[in-house]
């Protein structure tokens, strides 16, 4: 089962996340961008209630997805950096700090498997309206020039996506198995590469972040 709440009584932690984060911070600028609503209530479908354990929220299983492709995790690696860094726990919903870790890493793969191709495709199309929305629909060009606008339409921007994606996020080497594992992979490093150029356009600096939780 997977719970649509974020449950954390019994953290023992004063402080709210929102109110230690720079907020000017790349990973928490995008969380309250992203209609997370809207993707816990696509993902509900999959899901019993009260059948079983309490589940881990849509929220986090989502967040950590975006997470592993964005910054080139494997499913072990993105659940134990997890529980280290504040703005992965903000980005995937938690209120306050927790030191323990978010899921056992098999958790991704049986959320992988539950929803198929169909639902990580959600993933990427939510990625690509939130940008349409933030970047392009908002009144505002927030550094879309001329010459941006006409190297996008331009048939010789493919090859360097597929390069940036490759070597970037994942798209060049894929652990998911069979067929199904190929196309998933593809779109959740589709995912990843919108969600950085989302960043970018937004003067956001996507590198912040990754250098101060290197690991």
């Amino acid at each position: 089962m997977m719970g649509k709440e974020i449950n954390q009584k019994g953290i023992n932690s004063r402080t709210k996340l929102e109110d230690l984060l720079d907020k000017q911070h790349g990973l928490y600028q995008l969380a309250n961008r992203l209609n997370w609503d809207y993707l816990i209530e696509a993902y509900g479908p999959y899901y019993v209630e009260n059948n079983g354990r309490p589940g881990i929220p849509i929220r986090v299983v989502v967040g950590l997805h975006y997470l592993k492709y964005l910054e080139q995790e494997s499913d072990e690696s993105v659940v134990e950096k997890f529980c280290k860094n504040p703005y992965w726990q903000y980005f995937c919903g938690l209120e306050y700090f927790q030191h323990t870790l978010p899921c056992h890493p098999t958790t991704l793969i049986k959320w992988r498997n539950r929803v198929g191709i169909n639902g990580v495709e959600k993933l990427l199309e939510h990625v690509i309206n939130t940008a349409k929305r933030e970047v392009f629909f908002s009144g505002k060009t927030r550094g879309l020039t001329q010459g941006l606008k006409k190297l996008l339409r331009a048939r010789s921007a493919i090859e360097p996506i597929i390069g940036h994606a490759k070597y970037d996020h994942g798209l060049g080497r894929n652990y998911l198995l069979g067929t199904v594992g190929d196309k998933i992979n593809e779109v959740l490093a589709g995912c990843a590469f919108n969600l950085r150029k989302m960043m970018r356009l937004l003067k956001i600096d996507p590198t912040t972040y990754k250098a101060e939780f290197a690991v």
